[in-house]
């Protein structure tokens, strides 16, 4: 065959292209030339640039992940490879999304080596999902008991915050002593460390607002322990001398948490104990580790002792608990509380509502009527603890004679 050396040449050219990896475009005689050996040498050429161009775009989405590429018709065997390739891949994608939504008894069967490994993973993935299963069965099981613990904690709690509040002196009992009062109260958990205590006599009137060690089910436990006692001393020892009532006070909780000699118990309680002597108008009063503010024509006096507590006191031998008395005129007004409210963080820069601005609120509001105050210091309180939780039980008792 005489073939012209230019068609030669678009001819190695041409595949010249196809060894560099790149797509040749087809090739073209003049329209006038014959139907010879060359023009079906050029014929076939086209064709399998054809074939190799569509096979190369089918290569190239298979590497890219395009697996819903529109696979060609060409007969090649390498086309047909990939074509069963990619559909081999579209199948081990929709098996590995059964996987996925949890059908570990998928296999792979079609791919050789790689069959084996796929299969020996979902096995592994299998015996690990059974594995998480039984220890997410077992966590269930778990919180399940854990939450029927706690609901039966909390109902006990509930119960005995029931108890601890039927000891308290109630509203009437309150209001039949003290025609002006206001009383907050408001326990950090279910139950409270703090509680407050009174008694009438035919010529006194006793009352006592005490701060027990801890809060909650602890806290609850040491008050309960206090009213006891105060009831059995005051029955007792019916002088009803503040300072003496505060050291049988004191005896006697120690005693009850360190019967055992070993027992290295410091729990204990601050109060305020008062007797109101009815006859006199008088009042006398000791605190220990407490503060008292008696307000009276617009001045605030406080009267405080922090050198000794009740129960375990290492100072206990060195001061004794002091008398305060005041001879009370109509109008005096008498503020007595735990620590929980001057301990309270909160407002804007998130810090301790402290003592000092009690004394400051209390000036201010002093001369309302008694439950206006109250109201006033309830939703004060409750504006400045704003998203922080309560820091500790909290009682404040205010009473006008």
């Amino acid at each position: 065959m005489d073939v012209n050396e230019k068609y030669l040449d678009q001819l190695t050219e041409a595949i010249y292209h196809i060894l560099k990896g790149e797509t040749p475009s087809p090739l073209h005689l003049p329209p006038d030339h014959p139907h010879d050996e060359l023009f079906q040498v050029y014929d076939y050429f086209n064709r399998l640039v054809h074939e190799y161009n569509e096979l190369s775009g089918l290569m190239y989405a298979i590497a890219r992940g395009e697996l819903d590429y529109q696979a060609p018709r060409g007969k090649l065997k390498v086309t047909q490879s990939f074509k069963s390739l990619q559909s081999n891949l579209k199948h081990l994608t929709w098996i590995t999304q059964q996987i996925a939504d949890g059908d570990f008894n998928q296999k792979v069967d079609f791919m050789g080596d790689f069959s084996l490994a796929f299969n020996k993973m979902v096995a592994q993935l299998k015996g690990s999902f059974k594995e998480i299963e039984d220890a997410n069965l077992e966590l269930y099981t778990a919180n399940a008991e854990i939450e029927r613990y706690i609901k039966n904690i909390t109902a006990s709690i509930q119960y005995a915050s029931r108890i601890q509040k039927s000891l308290l002196p109630s509203e009437d009992e309150f209001n039949a002593v003290f025609n002006e009062n206001f009383i907050i109260y408001c326990p950090r958990d279910i139950v409270s460390g703090d509680f407050y205590w009174i008694k009438e006599t035919p010529d006194r009137i006793l009352l006592a607002l005490a701060d027990c060690t801890g809060h909650g089910v602890p806290g609850a436990f040491m008050s309960l322990l206090g009213i006891t006692s105060l009831n059995e001393i005051t029955t007792a020892f019916p002088s009803y001398d503040p300072a003496r009532i505060l050291q049988l006070l004191s005896d006697k909780i120690e005693d009850s948490l360190r019967k055992n000699e070993k027992s290295d118990n410091k729990d204990g309680m601050d109060i305020t104990f008062v007797a109101f002597d009815k006859k006199t108008a008088s009042l006398e009063f000791a605190v220990a580790n407490h503060s008292l503010f008696f307000v009276r024509n617009g001045e605030l006096v406080i009267y405080k002792e922090k050198s000794i507590t009740i129960g375990y006191n290492e100072k206990r031998n060195i001061r004794p608990f002091i008398n305060h008395r005041l001879q009370v005129d109509q109008g005096d007004t008498l503020y007595m509380f735990s620590d929980g409210i001057v301990d309270q963080f909160g407002g804007s820069a998130n810090r301790k509502f402290s003592q000092k601005k009690l004394q400051e609120v209390l000036l201010q509001i002093h001369p309302w009527d008694m439950h206006q105050q109250g109201a006033y210091l309830r939703s004060m309180l409750d504006e400045w603890k704003g998203g922080n939780k309560q820091t500790d039980d909290i009682c404040l008792i205010g009473i006008r004679f």
